[in-house]
């Protein structure tokens, strides 16, 4: 009887445990209609210790820790963005579809935001597909100190930029920022000039086309 009882609340246990669980990020945003030709930015906050470090530089208050830009590319949606790896021998650009995006092995999404970039024409296009190409073909590092100027080390917002700057059509201005505690101490200095993940929130011309939160 005692063993038919537990038999019992486990079934009743494990039944709770599915009906609470939460809805794939994935699932939130279908109804997003992705366009050929079009260029996106993508937004995503994650609980992540680097997340958490991020966040507070944000200038647009949002909570958002990473960022990647998006396109059809080779006739499939292609999300690219940089990540830091165990080796530097590792190439750090990720090429990843919209859902692995989304949904990252190590980190829980809290919430994601997609933008599409509005004055963006064919012959820009081209451009920004060309530059992806040659990133493609360095050994991307990531930049852990938000600092070094090589040409194959960056973080995720200055990638961004850097893609979108080969159009011609953007000025995006380093922020200036006093460090101290344990960041300045990590980072060796006491400013920090950067580009904020969130720099392309609530400016032209980035439209938001979907938010959510998991």
């Amino acid at each position: 009887m005692f063993l038919k009882s537990n038999k019992i609340y486990f079934y009743i246990i494990l039944l709770f445990s599915f009906s609470c669980k939460k809805e794939p990020l994935i699932e939130k945003y279908k109804d997003v209609s992705l366009k050929d030709k079009k260029v996106y930015i993508l937004y995503r906050e994650t609980d992540s210790k680097m997340g958490k470090f991020i966040q507070p530089y944000n200038i647009n208050g949002s909570k958002f820790s990473h960022v990647g830009v998006g396109f059809f590319y080779v006739k499939k949606f292609k999300v690219f963005h940089v990540l830091p790896n165990s080796t530097s021998l590792k190439n750090c650009l990720l090429e990843q579809s919209v859902k692995e995006f989304y949904n990252p092995i190590n980190d829980e999404i809290k919430s994601g935001e997609i933008l599409i970039v509005k004055n963006m024409n064919n012959n820009d296009f081209v451009k920004i597909q060309n530059k992806i190409i040659s990133m493609k073909n360095k050994n991307i590092v990531f930049d852990n100190n938000f600092y070094t100027i090589k040409d194959n080390m960056y973080y995720c917002s200055e990638f961004v930029c850097e893609i979108l700057n080969s159009t011609k059509k953007f000025n995006f201005i380093i922020t200036k920022k006093k460090l101290s505690g344990l960041d300045s101490i990590y980072l060796k200095r006491d400013t920090l000039k950067y580009i904020p993940v969130d720099i392309f929130l609530n400016r032209s011309p980035f439209e938001l086309i979907k938010k959510w939160e998991n």
